[in-house]
């Protein structure tokens, strides 16, 4: 009977031992996640656009009589001040036709003269009725066809003392001279450009807006230029905005002022342009929160100590956050941003 009795005894103990064994392999994992509250925030969209930048103030000297290169006084890469003598080209063709106008111009203004004294002395005889009207008209005939002919010659002479002026070839502006390839001896055809004068305290970039993002864009509005070569941002402003778009590319061309004091910025060098845009309201989280699967995007989120994994398009990126889509958000969710690898749905969450 003793022996019966501690059978049982031993095998009850061992079943209690047996459900609290089973109790304990039951007890609920609960893993620890640093959360960050869910909230609508208002961030400033930013677009990004490219181009080159380029000087202001840039002109091209065009010779158009041509000539041959008698002088060069200033090089290229070295500044001139408006009205310097960069170079001198001679050419007879060019110089007999000044000399030959400026002859044709004093014979032209000897004969207005003579015919001005002449007719003022018909004039005067007239009026006493010493002359025939015939004689008069034919004096006032005289001097009108002088005063055209000195019309003429006057046209003449400017235009080829233009043309002679302008085989010493002088800086329309101040600035830098580039592209001067000539050599003292050579020829220069008629209308072709000689050098380039740049003045670049001032640089310019165009940029291609589209309609939707022109309307955010006003004149003196400013965008940071990231000029890669040079590892720096420059403060441009704009200055000029086509409201006609591009035939081909339906874009809008807007322009910036750089200031360039530094003489840093040259003629042809890259600028990446971003600008502010209009505020948009989104919920925005920080981008390591946000998980990649499958080409998806998924978040984890907290509510009531427990995970769940959202589905959710990425909108708009600025800096280390991202904005975030999904209709099934919920008030007082709170966003997992460290832990969320290592949750699943329903899983119970400790914030830390």
């Amino acid at each position: 009977m003793k022996k019966i009795l501690l059978v049982l005894i031993t095998m009850t103990l061992l079943i209690s031992c047996g459900k609290d064994k089973k109790n304990l392999s039951k007890k609920e994992v609960i893993k620890e996640v640093k959360v960050e509250e869910l909230k609508l925030k208002k961030v400033k969209e930013i677009k990004e656009y490219n181009g080159t930048i380029e000087p202001k103030n840039e002109v091209t000297i065009v010779t158009p009589t041509g000539g041959y290169v008698k002088d060069i006084y200033i090089k290229n890469g070295e500044k001139v001040k408006k009205g310097d003598i960069i170079l001198s080209l001679t050419d007879v063709n060019v110089r007999s036709a000044y000399l030959e106008t400026e002859g044709n111009l004093l014979k032209a203004k000897s004969n207005y003269s003579k015919a001005k004294i002449t007719f003022d002395k018909y004039q005067k005889l007239f009026k006493k009725q010493y002359i025939s009207e015939d004689t008069y008209l034919e004096g006032k005939t005289k001097l009108d066809e002088t005063l055209g002919d000195l019309k003429i010659a006057e046209a003449k002479f400017q235009r080829a003392k233009d043309d002679y002026n302008r085989l010493k070839i002088e800086a329309p502006i101040s600035g830098d001279i580039t592209d001067l390839t000539a050599k003292i001896g050579e020829k220069i055809p008629a209308n072709e450009g000689v050098l380039t004068v740049v003045e670049n305290s001032v640089m310019e970039l165009k940029i291609a807006v589209n309609a939707k993002d022109i309307k955010n864009i006003e004149i003196g509005k400013e965008g940071n230029i990231f000029v890669p070569e040079l590892n720096k941002t420059y403060v441009g402003k704009v200055s000029e905005i086509n409201l006609s778009a591009d035939s081909q590319t339906k874009k809008y061309d807007v322009k910036l002022l750089i200031e360039n004091m530094g003489g840093e910025l040259i003629k042809g060098i890259y600028g990446k342009v971003t600008m502010e845009q209009k505020e948009i309201e989104g919920y925005f989280v920080p981008k390591k929160s946000i998980m990649i699967k499958d080409l998806y995007s998924y978040v984890a989120i907290e509510r009531d100590g427990k995970a769940y994994i959202l589905k959710v398009e990425q909108g708009l990126s600025r800096g280390e956050l991202q904005e975030i889509k999904s209709d099934k958000i919920e008030k007082n969710d709170k966003i997992i941003v460290e832990g969320q690898y290592l949750v699943n749905n329903n899983d119970r969450v400790k914030e830390i």
